[in-house]
């Protein structure tokens, strides 16, 4: 048999939704864990920065450093619970980003959100987009 879990998911999209992003922070508490790889912490951040100034919560990032090992992933559980004191990890990113910023989310139990890369570069670089793609939304998924 195997094991399995009900989350409350939200999936949120939309144009604005990288703006919003201190209002989801503040359902879970007032302090956030970002990781992410070091480009995209850097797109998001001016954005990340003005909305958690709107909502009144704080953020610390931190950069995934490519590894998805149990060490990387005790070492960023320790950040967020210890040193950070983190409500809520937010991970920036696809495949190995989501799945480290999901087993922290876990392991430190928190909820977790998860900005997918393409919610990323849409935001920040849309004339490199074509118009009529899929991609004119901007999508988040949160387990709070």
């Amino acid at each position: 048999m195997k094991n399995s879990a009900l989350t409350r998911c939200h999936y949120v999209s939309g144009k604005k939704t990288i703006s919003d992003i201190g209002r989801y922070i503040a359902l879970t508490g007032r302090k956030a864990f970002v990781l992410g790889t070091q480009s995209n912490l850097a797109a998001v951040k001016p954005l990340l920065a003005d909305s958690c100034r709107l909502h009144q919560v704080e953020f610390v990032m931190e950069r995934f450093n490519g590894h998805d090992s149990r060490q990387e992933i005790n070492r960023m559980v320790a950040l967020a619970i210890c040193k950070v004191n983190a409500s809520i990890i937010v991970a920036i990113g696809n495949g190995r980003v989501a799945a480290i910023g999901e087993a922290v989310a876990a392991l430190a139990k928190l909820p977790v959100m998860v900005i997918p890369v393409s919610a990323v570069t849409e935001t920040f670089f849309p004339g490199e987009l074509p118009e009529s793609s899929h991609m004119n939304r901007v999508s988040t998924r949160a387990c709070l």
